[in-house]
């Protein structure tokens, strides 16, 4: 008996004592892209939409997994998205600023950056620090990227925003969603889009 009292009150602190998971951080993304299409000899422009899905770590601030989906059309005029986990992601801050750098499978590198504000995002605990909003830039390597078409062979650059959606991130948060669950909700959303 003595025993299972220890293990009680074991399982108490460590109740008590084990820290948050983390929290998602859901934004939207548009971006507006000027690039030399070499396949088609052709100069295109294209604006596409997105979402970059963060899931961050609460006790380090580090990015523990990540989505990055856009949709549009494609060459065909065919509705469709894609995604992918970013490669080499990384989330810095310095004082009241935050960067996020990136490239994805499409051929990108991005960078945005933006101001650290103080934000309700369904936590708990109440606002967190995070960056609301941010923009900058992406360039298409020489013909390396494609833009949700895979007969493209893109060279070029682009400017992005992206802005959090307060309404996905607080119900992913509210309800403790995994970031899979997150992604999973967003392409059942895009009704008439193939993946």
């Amino acid at each position: 008996m003595k025993m299972l009292k220890v293990w009680v009150v074991v399982l108490v602190l460590l109740a008590v004592s084990t820290p948050s998971f983390g929290y998602i951080l859901v934004y939207n993304a548009l971006s507006r892209i000027k690039a030399i299409d070499s396949v088609a000899n052709s100069l295109v422009g294209i604006a596409v939409r997105g979402y970059l899905i963060l899931d961050i770590n609460d006790t380090d601030g580090d990015v523990d997994a990540s989505y990055w989906l856009i949709y549009g059309k494609d060459g065909d005029g065919t509705k469709v998205y894609t995604w992918a986990e970013p490669d080499q992601l990384q989330l810095s801050v310095s004082g009241k600023c935050q960067s996020v750098s990136m490239d994805t499978e499409d051929g990108w590198s991005i960078t945005v950056v933006g101001k650290i504000t103080n934000k309700a995002i369904g936590l708990a605990a109440g606002k967190q620090l995070i960056a609301y909003s941010m923009s900058g830039n992406l360039i298409i390597p020489m013909d390396g990227g494609v833009v949700l078409n895979d007969n493209q062979s893109l060279t070029g650059s682009g400017t992005i925003s992206i802005t959090l959606n307060s309404t996905k991130t607080k119900a992913a948060n509210l309800s403790s969603e995994e970031i899979d669950d997150v992604l999973q909700a967003i392409q059942t959303s895009l009704v008439g889009y193939s993946g």
